[in-house]
């Protein structure tokens, strides 16, 4: 441990001085961008002041895209659902042909959405999970066609795993991403009655222009925890199905706009669902870790009215990476290379083309628990999922809930299969792109969360655990998450991530959980004063060595370098913050929280100790991202210093204080 120490009251009054000297200047900045929706009245759109289509509109129609993360084919009416839960939906798909066997390529939102935009696969994206990599420039995105053939393209999001720092934003004039934190343990996300009233306000402005448009709206709320407005939580007693029915009922507003317009006979729309959600089915909750049916099979529909077919199934197999392709071909351009293909003869009536094989997968939980990768292939009814070599074998028609295992019994169709899945996945390592050939897609090998993982761990190739038999593990850890974030159960919590580990010592989440329990301990303990302050170093030194063991398992875990980063600032080790924060730099890791930590750092006592230099650094860091965040990064750590200093000035309570040793 360093030497240096500094005391919270020090190091608060310092940044409140620092701040109070950037307050100016950052808040004429902060006066030209938009802030973060929060409230219940959404503010203006800032497409008002739109720019002229680049170019002269061709005759194609507007196109409105309508995303729903976490739906269920089987939760919406016109694919089963009982109790009137989708009126708005079902009457769309009665004016449109609905995919009966639409698959989601993985059971995660950016791949998946990245997918539908682009038509390719996750692996061709080189974006196998929710982060860290955002989908490459190199990859055309379907709204850029349509941009430059003259429709003014806008897109209103409602959720972290989509906002435009992923890549997605490429090609819109217009992309309004404004979420905020409403859960402990899920991304930031936005209302879907806000996201669509804001996209209203927008549209009902362009609607007046009689200017085609590509409008995709994404509605976040089906995806857990299920916190479904009224009346839709007292209506249906199954909060699951309560926010599926407040997303049909938002999209529904979409709709009746249109039709009020008499814009519907011009404007071809498509609803589709990321993924679904596994709702307790083969031990799953919620989605990401399994890819049965139950999270990878998703409602699809198309509708424009007379040119399209109304009213019809197509019971064909499709893919979520056929939705770029049919709008390719929409649009009447010349279309990128894809591994989707468009779906316009189904929709029209016309002789659909042979079927293919349908490629899936979910690398969350090797990613993220060093488990075993999971790769299915789907051919007419039969899929076949694949872990580290163990197959499993389900025939859909006769068992759709995949609950019987035929690799045994049908050896011949699972070693077929087999061979065609190695086959697909073969053809990624070598897929081609507009950027030209390319020995491994972006992030395939290298740039991805899965990327180096994949590279380094062949060697352990059926050894991992297989996801499938790891779901008790996965919900005693989602439990032990849950009780981290409250005070009292934090003993509980670090004593049942400590049994997961003695079960699974190589899995980089349960270190990384560890390290935030045992950082929250230890300022629990910093706070108490100078009875809990070397317990509160053992705690942060315990914590670095957890985070530590992370970065050794998973050297891209951002969430362990930033918290290592923060950690040995709160140990009072400012030589070590800099030499880590100039190391995350170096690999390309600059955000507020880094600056500000090392700004932090620059002002605790010691050779290193250089407020001149710590305000530099903030203004930079301000004109580098804003404002906002870097302010929010500011007022998080004041408000940390300064609750420190609260409870060192009050008197300590008896039952808090710690006997005597004699």
């Amino acid at each position: 441990m360093h030497a240096h120490r500094s005391s919270p009251r020090s190091l608060g009054r310092a940044l409140v001085a620092l701040t109070v000297s950037l307050v100016a200047v950052a808040a004429l900045i902060a006066r030209t961008r938009p802030e973060a929706d929060r409230s219940t009245a959404p503010a203006p759109p800032p497409a008002l002041a739109m720019p002229a289509p680049v170019a002269k509109p061709k005759a194609a129609p507007s196109v409105v895209l309508i995303t729903l993360d976490t739906t269920r084919a089987d939760a919406l009416g016109c694919y089963g659902a009982k109790g009137d839960p989708t009126p708005n939906l079902d009457r769309l798909a009665a004016r449109g042909v609905r995919f009966e066997h639409a698959q989601a390529p993985t059971p995660l939102t950016l791949p998946s959405h990245a997918s539908m935009l682009s038509g390719r696969y996750p692996p061709e994206l080189g974006v196998r999970d929710n982060s860290p990599t955002p989908v490459p420039a190199s990859i055309p995105l379907v709204q850029e066609a349509y941009r430059t053939a003259g429709h003014f393209t806008a897109a209103f999001v409602s959720a972290e795993p989509v906002r435009a720092h992923w890549g997605l934003k490429r090609g819109f004039d217009l992309y309004n991403d404004a979420t905020a934190r409403v859960s402990r343990l899920s991304p930031p996300e936005r209302r879907g009655d806000r996201t669509v009233e804001i996209a209203l306000q927008w549209l009902r402005v362009w609607l007046k222009t009689d200017k085609p448009f590509f409008l995709w709206v994404h509605l976040f709320d089906p995806h857990h925890p299920y916190t479904a407005p009224e009346p839709f939580a007292s209506r249906f007693k199954d909060p699951y199905t309560a926010e599926v029915a407040f997303a049909d009922h938002c999209v529904g507003r979409l709709l009746r706009e249109l039709d009020a317009a008499g814009r519907a006979d011009r404007t071809a729309i498509v609803v589709a669902a990321d993924h679904g959600e596994g709702r307790g089915e083969h031990g799953e909750a919620t989605h990401g870790h399994l890819i049965q049916q139950s999270t990878m099979r998703v409602p699809l529909i198309f509708s424009w009215p007379e040119h399209w077919r109304s009213g019809a199934t197509a019971p064909e197999p499709v893919s979520l990476a056929d939705v770029a392709p049919t709008l390719y071909h929409l649009l009447d351009v010349a279309a990128p290379a894809t591994s989707g293909r468009t779906l316009l003869a189904t929709l029209r009536g016309e002789r659909a083309p042979a079927p293919r094989p349908i490629y899936g997968e979910s690398l969350y939980d090797f990613v993220h628990f060093g488990w075993a990768p999971l790769y299915s292939i789907r051919d007419g009814n039969r899929v076949l999922i694949d872990a580290d070599g163990e197959t499993r074998l389900f025939d859909l028609a006769r068992d759709p809930g995949e609950r019987r295992d035929l690799a045994e019994t049908e050896p011949d169709v699972a070693r077929r299969l087999a061979r065609e899945l190695a086959r697909i996945r073969s053809g990624f390592a070598t897929a081609k792109t507009d950027a030209g050939s390319l020995t491994a897609p972006p992030g395939y090998l290298q740039g991805s969360a899965a990327g180096p993982a994949l590279a380094r761990d062949r060697s352990r190739r059926g050894k991992r655990p297989i996801p499938m038999t790891r779901m008790p593990a996965v919900d005693a850890f989602e439990a032990a998450k849950d009780a981290s974030f409250r005070t009292t159960d934090r003993d509980d919590a670090l004593s049942a991530i400590d049994r997961l580990l003695a079960d699974d010592p190589d899995n980089p989440s349960f270190h990384y959980w560890r390290g935030r329990v045992l950082r929250d301990l230890g300022n629990a303990d910093a706070e108490r004063g100078k009875a809990g302050h070397a317990d509160a170093l053992n705690h942060f030194t315990a914590a670095m060595d957890a985070f530590r063991a992370t970065l050794r398992r998973r050297p891209d875990h951002r969430g362990a370098q930033d918290l290592l980063l923060q950690t040995t600032l709160l140990a009072g080790a400012p030589e070590a913050t800099l030499r880590l924060g100039r190391a995350m730099l170096d690999e390309g890791h600059d955000t507020p929280m880094v600056r500000v930590f090392m700004a932090q750092a620059r002002l605790l006592p010691g050779p290193q100790r250089d407020p001149d230099e710590a305000a530099a650094l903030l203004r930079a860091t301000i004109a580098r991202h804003g404002p906002a965040e870097v302010h929010a990064e500011l007022r998080r750590a004041i408000a940390r210093e300064r609750a420190r200093d609260l409870r060192r000035d009050r008197p300590t309570p008896p039952s808090e204080r710690k006997p005597k040793k004699k």
